[in-house]
C-alpha cells in the first residue's frame, strides 16, 4: 500500500469512528429523554392522578408494558 492509500485508510477509519460516536449519542437520547421527562412529571402524575399510591404506579407500568407487547406484535418483518 502506497503512502496515499495509507492516508485514505486512516481517513476512512476516522469517519467510521465519528459515525459510530454519532449513532451512539443519538441512541442515548432515547434513554435519557424519557428519564428526564419521568423525573420532571411523574411525581405530579403520582400525586394528582394516582392518589400518591405507589402500587397504582406499578400497575400503570405493568399495563403500559402489556400495551407495548401487544403493539410490538403488530410490527411486520419485511425480510
Amino acid at each position: 500500500m502506497g503512502k496515499h492509500g495509507f492516508h485514505a485508510l486512516r481517513h476512512l477509519q476516522g469517519i467510521c469512528l465519528l459515525a459510530n460516536w454519532a449513532f451512539t449519542g443519538i441512541f442515548n437520547f432515547f434513554i435519557v429523554i424519557p428519564e428526564i421527562l419521568a423525573t420532571l412529571f411523574f411525581g405530579k402524575i403520582l400525586k394528582h392522578f394516582l392518589g400518591s399510591n405507589t402500587l397504582y404506579a406499578i400497575m400503570l407500568a405493568g399495563g403500559m408494558l402489556l400495551l407495548a407487547a401487544v403493539l410490538a406484535l403488530r410490527v411486520e418483518d419485511k425480510d
